[in-house]
């Protein structure tokens, strides 16, 4: 009974998993902006389920280039989870934007074994990579 009741639970929760990674420009660094530090977001064209994006040329002259994140989210995250996650990895480099350079869906093959078979599962990854900016 516990092993269904685990296999229910991460059926539940992997689906809505977002994960994330960022570098910074070697020599550029900033304190960490506090947690409630608004992230302004821009981008060229982002998905229709994206809320609060700005179009590339609303970004202030005299931005500072800080690095860049990188966000993937399950078939089942929304975009505004992978957003929020990407805002977060922004705070934590000192930016005050992030500039989406790139967004889609990676498609993500792996196996499921339900009563002793075996098939392969196919799902499509959210992702984008953005610039992190911080207004001077």
């Amino acid at each position: 009974m516990a092993k269904y009741l685990l296999l229910a639970l991460a059926i539940l929760v992997l689906p809505s998993c977002v994960t994330s990674t960022a570098s910074s420009i070697p020599g550029v660094a900033y304190d960490a902006r506090p947690s409630d530090h608004p992230i302004e977001v821009y981008a060229n064209e982002v998905p229709d389920k994206m809320s609060g994006v700005n179009h590339v040329r609303e970004i202030p002259s005299g931005t500072e280039n800080l690095g860049r994140v990188a966000v993937n989210g399950a078939e089942a995250a929304s975009w505004n989870s992978v957003l929020s996650t990407a805002k977060s990895r922004a705070r934590k480099m000192g930016g005050d934007a992030i500039v989406i350079e790139s967004w889609g869906f990676t498609p993500v093959t792996g196996y499921a074994t339900s009563g002793g078979i075996t098939m392969p599962v196919t799902s499509a990854a959210k992702n984008f990579v953005a610039r992190v900016v911080r207004y001077h």
